[in-house]
């Protein structure tokens, strides 16, 4: 875990390296292409602690608005040659004990955002500090297992946008997100084939809940 650097990046249109900030994180994604980018002297700065490289994750740790909107989201780096700009701090997971795609999506899910929503310093600028960010609890199964459950997720979450382009949910889509993650870190969603069928008609359940 590494804390980004306490100051404002030099943000040049002609940088070639992307500096990620709290609005570069997406559902589980970092935005690299919108990002803004600085100097190869900045970003030498800027990674001297640690250097992001793929399969990090990218975590926002302070910013106003809902948890999971802003302090509390996560997004796994696929990229490298990227710096931490502000608000956020690099997760570099133990792959031998966490895939890092089961990471970014346990981070994401309600079990983890609701211990988050208990323990953000309410300051202007709402943050979970790096010391009780380290003492989260995150729910760990086999590797097997975990890359299991991250099939059907994303397997789920193909099948929303397919949905979302066909009903425009807009405005319901974070909640079927959500909805999406809760269930399966409550093992609600099955663990063996992603196109299994008790998944698909889990999905279709939330579907019909949230399109009503």
């Amino acid at each position: 875990m590494s804390d980004c650097p306490h100051s404002t990046p030099k943000y040049i249109e002609e940088g070639q390296y992307p500096a990620i900030r709290s609005s570069d994180i997406e559902l589980g994604k970092v935005d690299i292409i919108n990002a803004k980018r600085v100097s190869e002297q900045d970003y030498l700065d800027r990674t001297k602690r640690i250097e992001p490289q793929k399969g990090d994750i990218i975590y926002c740790r302070e910013g106003s608005g809902d948890v999971g909107k802003a302090v509390g989201k996560a997004g796994l780096l696929l990229d490298d040659k990227v710096c931490l700009a502000q608000r956020v701090v690099l997760l570099r997971p133990n792959i031998e004990q966490v895939l890092p795609t089961y990471f970014v999506y346990a981070l994401n899910s309600p079990i983890m955002l609701k211990q988050v929503s208990l323990n953000i310093s309410q300051t202007t600028s709402p943050r979970i500090n790096i010391s009780t960010l380290r003492k989260l609890s995150l729910p760990i199964a086999p590797p097997e297992i975990q890359q299991n459950i991250v099939n059907i997720i994303e397997k789920c979450l193909d099948i929303e946008q397919q949905a979302n382009n066909f009903y425009k949910l807009d405005g319901n889509l974070d909640a079927l997100r959500q909805s999406i993650l809760a269930k399966a870190f409550r093992g609600e969603l099955g663990t063996n084939d992603p196109s299994e069928e008790n998944a698909i008609e889990l999905l279709k359940e939330v579907l019909q809940e949230k399109v009503k």
